[in-house]
């Protein structure tokens, strides 16, 4: 891929020509993501880098930076550079109807856009360009470590984890995912201490066995979204303090969390005394049902008894009482305890099969739910339970 040092900044008038803005407006939706929150005037833009049928697209806040590539969706003479506000001039394009647009760039900063209907009257606005000059390079280096994922299977396992992250303090260490690679997977765990969510997948290939890479969930979010449009088994390099996904047409770089991930083995590993099958849609809606008494008087807990084959669920709020029997496809010991009504929604909610396995160790132990599966992937959702007194 090209860098920024490689292109001139315009010097004299040039006309870009590109042949379909819809292309140019996805790509600019990923451009515009990494620039969203930067604070830096400069990097309140996005570069785009020109040479004969290629683009390039370049986002960042410093943190983190993406770069998204196309070819034959723009025609210019020589090799050139310059910079558009970016989320001013994803914007505008959107509103922009389907057709040609021509970008006529003078080197007094300026840019006009043209759009061209047919014989109808071309659509005109002037955006007033960043300097190209003040741009950062951020030439994209090859990283030491490396993995290869299934793009939609990880995307799928990120969206099931990262709902257990902490969701407030940015930048510590809980408010990431952890992934982990050995024997053949990549694992992934998320803990704001009250629940955790923890997935395991294949790798398709890696260079060596990996641990506390944290990325966090705003980079999560990122990526996900990238995967999904990805169909190749997709790249991912890493060295102490950053990962980059890396595609034929896309880079997305940034850096990891600082700080040491907590040792979350013992309790994904513990033992559990108390087992029941149910339907995942059944237990859902019974706790929505719950959670309405149970929040009627500003009042989370709700109280969870198994009893053999049968699951009861009760809110005791001093608003409206709850009591309910859910069925059971199979059940095995008795326990009782408290819990948060949201998190275990959460949890359920997370889980996409029809059966789900629920696993309990006393009134202190957290519960445990996994999805009743045939492949080999691994899912586990933990809520820790209130203590009453």
């Amino acid at each position: 891929m090209a860098t920024a040092a490689s292109k001139k900044v315009i010097a004299s008038t040039e006309t870009v020509v590109i042949q379909d803005i819809r292309r140019l407006i996805d790509m600019m939706e990923v451009a515009a993501a990494a620039v969203d929150k930067s604070t830096i005037e400069i990097l309140k833009g996005v570069l785009f880098e020109v040479e004969g049928s290629s683009l390039i697209l370049t986002g960042s806040d410093s943190v983190t930076t993406v770069r998204v590539k196309d070819e034959g969706v723009i025609t210019v003479l020589g090799e050139i550079k310059f910079v558009v506000p970016g989320k001013f001039f994803y914007d505008v394009i959107k509103k922009m109807p389907s057709g040609e647009i021509e970008i006529e760039i003078n080197p007094n900063v300026s840019a006009t856009l043209r759009v061209k209907i047919g014989k109808k009257q071309p659509v005109t606005m002037q955006v007033n360009l960043l300097a190209a000059e003040q741009y950062p390079d951020f030439d994209r280096k090859p990283l030491p470590f490396r993995f290869m994922v299934k793009p939609k299977q990880l995307a799928s396992a990120l969206r099931m984890t990262m709902y257990a992250a902490l969701e407030k303090n940015e930048g510590h260490i809980l408010s990431g995912i952890h992934f982990e690679g050995r024997d053949g997977e990549l694992r992934l765990t998320a803990t704001d201490r009250l629940r955790m969510a923890h997935m395991a997948i294949p790798l398709v290939e890696s260079n060596e066995q990996f641990s506390n890479l944290v990325v966090s969930v705003n980079a999560v979010k990122a990526i996900t979204k990238l995967l999904d449009d990805l169909e190749d088994d997709t790249v991912f390099e890493f060295s102490e303090n950053e990962i980059q996904l890396v595609s034929e047409k896309l880079v997305y770089q940034t850096r990891l969390v600082n700080g040491k991930f907590p040792d979350c083995s013992k309790i994904l590993n513990s033992q559990h005394s108390s087992v029941c099958i149910i339907n995942r849609n059944e237990l859902m809606a019974a706790l929505e049902r719950a959670k309405i008494c149970a929040t009627a008087s500003d009042y989370k807990t709700i109280f969870i008894e198994l009893k053999g084959d049968a699951l009861y669920l009760k809110a005791t709020s001093d608003g409206p009482k709850y009591d309910e029997e859910v069925q059971l496809e199979g059940g095995k010991g008795e326990v009782s305890l408290a819990a948060d009504v949201f998190l275990l929604l959460d949890a359920i909610k997370s889980i996409s099969t029809d059966q789900v396995r629920c696993k309990f160790h006393g009134q202190y132990s957290p519960v445990r739910f996994e999805p009743i599966v045939e492949d080999d992937t691994e899912q586990i959702a933990l809520v820790t339970p209130v203590r009453m007194k």
